[in-house]
């Protein structure tokens, strides 16, 4: 039974990761705070609870997908999940995921603001194919770094699992490198591992990265992929493991709901939210949706998505307890924008008042003279002349 009051991350290697919304896939639950298995059922099949269900030609409200809360109560769903990675990495024919299982791990932030500002889970499937799925909300540009840390993270997570399995000589004999354990075997059975790295942030096209000047910080696509290959040859793999991120920009994505002409428009309508594009500082509580018919069409597991997240398939206390998280952590974000305007204004104006007390001892005035003129003490003007950060 798959629930959201998961473990610390690699319980029997608590210290091994320390560590925040980047999509990776091989789906581990991070703790949300939230057990809601009386709320929906745990997949498709069976429920006991009656869903209020989208009628079509209307409205209804969610609560927004892009939240901790929203993300994993609608993909905790295999049913909803498989679709989903299906639709967004193009995986068709034999390539197509039939089952998952998820991963009972916490993948412990590396951020400080806050649950909803990153977001991820951890699922594998039945052929060893592993998937870090994350979501970021944060309002920074180093979503591409973010993502190689995460990635790196979660080979390693991967490798500490495998090692936690083992019995007690074995994995002695594996930390000393001996060749003769079951783990050797473990990562070349392994098919794919893929971190999917998800964000609604917006970046001015024209702002360049600071080691490639020639590239832009922005993605050009909608879906994004890197791979490791060869860089003379380009068809050839390191080894024979399948690795890749992929950054889905849904600020690159503009169809509205009337637009949409495939399931893939329709996942990426689904978790697309303008409200949060970079420069917000806010995260939005629900996402309005106009027309199921026109969302989801007649995939049932973007409808069952819609359900799972209808404001009136919620308990009220459930939605409270949502509600007051995410008025802390936007009190939170609010309060660190506002100290770090309030900073930044300190540091102009002592920047200014440095450049003017230059100006005016290449002037010839006296330090008394320019004290006087600029209402500061002798001590505050050789703290400025002085201070390294300026």
């Amino acid at each position: 039974m798959i629930t959201l009051e998961s473990p610390m991350f690699f319980q029997k290697n608590q210290r091994f990761l320390s560590g925040f919304f980047i999509f990776c896939l091989a789906v581990s639950f991070i703790s949300s705070g939230f057990a809601m298995e009386e709320d929906r059922p745990a997949s498709h099949s069976s429920s006991s609870v009656r869903l209020v269900l989208p009628q079509p030609g209307e409205s209804f409200d969610i609560i927004n997908p892009c939240t901790d809360f929203g993300f994993k109560r609608a993909f905790s769903n295999s049913f909803i999940l498989i679709d989903f990675l299906n639709h967004i990495l193009n995986y068709q024919g034999d390539k197509q995921i039939a089952e998952l299982s998820y991963l009972d791990k916490e993948f412990q932030s590396l951020d400080h603001l806050g649950r909803d500002f990153r977001v991820d889970i951890i699922c594998r499937t039945k052929n060893d194919r592993y998937f870090l799925i994350e979501m970021q909300n944060d309002y920074t540009e180093d979503y591409a770094d973010k993502a190689h840390v995460e990635f790196a993270r979660f080979l390693a997570s991967i490798d500490a699992e495998k090692i936690s399995d083992l019995p007690m000589g074995d994995r002695k004999r594996r930390k000393v490198g001996q060749t003769d354990v079951q783990a050797q075997e473990f990562w070349q059975k392994i098919e794919e591992v893929c971190v999917l790295v998800l964000s609604n942030k917006r970046f001015n096209p024209t702002v360049m990265k600071q080691r490639y000047t020639t590239e832009a910080v922005a993605e050009p696509d909608i879906i994004n992929t890197y791979e490791m290959r060869h860089t003379a040859y380009p068809n050839r793999h390191l080894g024979a493991l399948d690795t890749k991120i992929v950054l889905v920009m849904l600020a690159n994505f503009n169809k509205t709901a009337d637009q949409l002409a495939d399931d893939m428009d329709r996942w990426l309508y689904a978790l697309k939210d303008e409200r949060m594009a970079s420069g917000k500082i806010k995260i939005e509580m629900f996402k309005q949706v106009p027309d199921i018919v026109k969302t989801a069409s007649a995939n049932e597991p973007l409808k069952q998505f819609y359900t799972e997240l209808h404001t009136s398939n919620i308990g009220q206390d459930r939605l409270l307890v949502f509600q007051q998280r995410v008025e802390e952590d936007n009190a939170r974000l609010d309060k660190m924008f506002t100290e770090g305007h309030e900073e930044g204004e300190k540091v102009g104006e002592k920047k200014a008042k440095r450049a003017a007390i230059t100006q005016m001892k290449s002037m010839g005035m006296q330090d008394s003279v320019i004290c006087q003129a600029l209402q500061i003490t002798q001590e505050q003007l050789e703290e400025i002349m002085t201070e390294k950060d300026l």
